[in-house]
């Protein structure tokens, strides 16, 4: 199937620099996949694993029959030749259905129909299981599959491993293996910093569950997502010229991360991506130090998306110049907005996370002073991924203005959502 070219485009805020003098230079760049209309579903084969809590406290509320109602429904949903597993987890992991064909309906529905609560929480034997049947039946697929592991808990981990940073291993392995984690936390009770962590680690997502009778309809959506990837797993190669420095770098869309430390192979720095999924953009922005330079154009980055045997590349040129005309003016200030909104609301997250009110001010401070120039609330009206990104930090900071930044464990968890997930709405 014939599916319309993903654009990668690279804009700078500055086209013009003062020649002879030091820079700083933002950069966005925005990957636009198709939409979502013009992605047949299907495109390619799907291989999941459903990773379902069964600790005693899915009893309460209907979690876990609406968790397994979601779960049939998914199996149902697949073609027959898509691969499924499903791993469920309390004391310790149990694999329920190692992966095999979705065809076997009766099977699964069977297995799950059966599935029983009790128990406590070990949700990373249950991921390094969950991993393991991803990877079973890789072979057994004509092409690279859409491989996807939906974690699903309402708890804190209560054994086994229980630390973020413990996790990181083996979701940095599952990254590498081309599988990504969607994490689902249902009520207030789970932990929020370790849920979206293993979704930003391996390129998946993370949503917030208030009523467990949406974790059908959320299941619904995800498949969706997976029958309409575009781009398995991309990599964003940015190698900047001799003397210029990649200072600051944040995945934007569809979930805001900083990117701390990101691998340099060669004068490349490398930021793993999330499937590209028709109609979900994705945008990442940096800043760049930029050595002086005599008059002329200059390249001072290359970008390069790449999956598989498919590569999309841009230059980001710019012009040093003696004309203060031409090097006063900031010709699009987009990247500049979108960073600086993005360093704030990450301010405003570490703040709401711990509760401290002065963060949390600071945070507001910085997107107040960005969106001063009246050349930013331009960018705010016209672009929109950016009105999005303010009015869902203004939104968030008003909430937690109100309680003093001392919100309940349920608020906190949504206005942490609502500051990281930032996809594209329908």
């Amino acid at each position: 199937m014939t599916v319309p070219d993903i654009d990668l485009k690279c804009i700078v805020n500055r086209e013009y620099l003062q020649a002879g003098n030091k820079a700083v230079v933002y950069l966005a760049m925005d990957i636009s996949p198709p939409a979502a209309p013009q992605v047949p579903e299907s495109l390619k084969p799907v291989n999941v694993c459903l990773a379902i809590d069964r600790s005693g406290s899915m009893r309460e509320e209907n979690k876990l029959e609406n968790a397994k109602t979601a779960a049939i429904q998914l199996i149902e949903s697949l073609k027959p030749t898509d691969y499924a597993s499903i791993v469920t987890f309390s004391d310790k992991e149990y694999v329920e259905v190692t992966s095999r064909p979705a065809g076997d309906v009766y099977g699964f529905q069977n297995a799950i129909n059966n599935i029983k609560a009790g128990g406590l929480t070990d949700i990373h034997s249950a991921l390094r299981a969950s991993f393991d049947e991803t990877m079973r039946q890789r072979g057994s697929f004509p092409e690279e599959p859409v491989s996807r592991i939906i974690l699903l808990t309402d708890g804190q981990p209560t054994k086994g491993k229980d630390k973020v940073d413990e996790f990181i291993p083996l979701c940095t392995d599952i990254r590498r293996n081309n599988v990504s984690v969607t994490t689902m936390g249902v009520g207030s009770d789970y932990n929020e910093q370790l849920l979206s962590t293993i979704a930003s680690t391996t390129g998946g997502s993370w949503y917030h569950i208030t009523d467990p009778r949406n974790i059908p309809t959320i299941f619904s959506d995800e498949l969706v997502e997976m029958k309409t990837v575009v781009m398995l797993k991309p990599e964003l190669k940015i190698q900047p010229v001799s003397g210029a420095e990649l200072n600051e770098i944040y995945k934007v869309r569809p979930m805001l991360d900083q990117i701390q430390n990101p691998t340099n192979i060669d004068g490349k720095y490398i930021i793993p991506l999330g499937d590209i999924v028709g109609g979900q953009p994705q945008n990442v922005v940096a800043r760049f130090h930029l050595p002086p330079r005599p008059e002329g154009k200059y390249r001072i980055a290359k970008a390069e998306l790449r999956s598989g045997k498919t590569t999309i590349t841009q230059d980001v040129i710019v012009n040093y110049t003696n004309d203060p005309t031409l090097y006063d003016k900031e010709t699009n200030p987009y990247p500049r907005v979108l960073l600086m909104t993005s360093e704030g609301t990450m301010l405003f997250r570490k703040g709401v996370a711990s509760g401290d009110e002065t963060v949390i001010s600071g945070a507001q401070t910085v997107i107040k002073k960005t969106l001063d120039d009246p050349n930013a609330m331009t960018v705010v009206r016209t672009n929109p991924l950016v009105m999005d990104m303010v009015t869902r930090i203004n939104k968030a900071y008003e909430a937690t203005v109100v309680k003093k930044g001392k919100l309940s464990e349920e608020d906190k968890k949504k206005v942490l959502s609502e500051t990281t997930v930032i996809k594209k709405n329908k």
